[in-house]
């Protein structure tokens, strides 16, 4: 018999848990355009 109650934590979890992978990969990505755009600058500075 399955137990919609018991199962509310794991579901929880794992909610949490891929939100949190979704989160971190977006902000990875924007950190990388951060870090070019950076560079860039630092680059035009230097010229």
């Amino acid at each position: 018999m399955w137990n919609p109650a018991q199962d509310w934590p794991v579901f929880i979890f794992m909610a949490i848990f891929f939100g949190f992978i979704v989160y971190v990969v977006i902000n990875g990505k924007k950190n990388e355009k951060m870090e070019k755009e950076k560079q860039k600058k630092e680059l035009e500075n230097k010229k």
